[in-house]
């Protein structure tokens, strides 16, 4: 199941990572919609869209250090920090980590999501990666069983003793409908995500849809600003006028009052 694993975190880091990915842009969108959909793709999807947990503003962090990992991802990082000088080892001890966290950053994003305030896009960008990830969990559950084994005693005819043998534990009918309930969960896997980490047929539908509508989203926010902007414009416009008027009353009363 280590080859799953592999692909799963390959998978999971482009599926929320657009670096080094292709982003499935939608085709023959609405000119109005374009601006505001290169927005999006521009995006960094973990610098620039908010995680589930609320930071206050002005909030400082101590640098962090390999007891913030998982106990799996310390071991790199202390091997390669016992070969440095002592004194350096404080500064690339946060350097090194702060690179590990990002690495597995696709993966606790999928399992924690994004905030509520994110657009639709990473939302559903952070949902297709959580359901992948299901999708392997349970195909490598399914796995185990059917690689599970028992010993058994049997009789050996050449050495004449009782010898344990090495049985699968599920009967073979059971296996078989384990076999093919993993070929379905990986055909559906592939629909959402294939092995290259590029969207499937079902995620790039999904994730267009998810795209056009976080472009509207943004477009109607940036047409509620200017039309705030303009009402603001003509209002101050029209105190003005106002103002201009009042004093061009007073100054024709006083010139009615010369003329007399």
């Amino acid at each position: 199941m280590a080859d799953n694993e592999t692909s799963s975190d390959t998978g999971m880091r482009a599926v929320v990572d657009n670096i080094g990915n292709p982003q499935p842009r939608v085709q023959n969108a609405d000119p109005e919609l374009t601006p505001y959909l290169d927005r999006i793709y521009k995006m960094d999807p973990f610098d620039d869209v908010p995680g589930p947990v609320k930071v206050a503003p002005g909030t400082r962090f101590s640098p962090p250090t390999v007891k913030v990992l998982h106990e799996d991802d310390r071991h790199e990082i202390l091997a390669a920090l016992r070969d440095l000088p002592p004194e350096q080892r404080d500064e690339q001890e946060s350097k090194l980590v702060l690179a590990k966290m990002r690495e597995v950053a696709a993966r606790q994003r999928a399992w924690v999501g994004v905030s509520d305030d994110a657009l639709p896009y990473h939302k559903e960008q952070a949902l297709v990666a959580r359901q992948v990830l299901d999708i392997e969990r349970e195909m490598a559950t399914y796995q185990e069983q059917i690689d599970r084994v028992v010993f058994r005693t049997e009789y050996n005819e050449e050495t004449g003793k009782n010898e344990p043998v090495e049985v699968p534990f599920l009967p073979q009918t059971r296996r078989d409908a384990y076999a093919a309930h993993i070929r379905s969960l990986r055909r559906h896997r592939l629909l959402l995500v294939k092995d290259d980490g590029t969207y499937g047929v079902e995620g790039m539908k999904r994730m267009h849809e998810a795209a056009q509508e976080s472009a509207k989203a943004l477009k109607a926010i940036d047409d509620a600003r200017k039309d705030a902007e303009e009402v603001e414009t003509l209002a101050r416009q029209m105190v003005r006028e106002d103002r201009i008027k009042e004093r061009a009353r007073s100054r024709a009363n006083i010139l009615k009052n010369e003329v007399r």
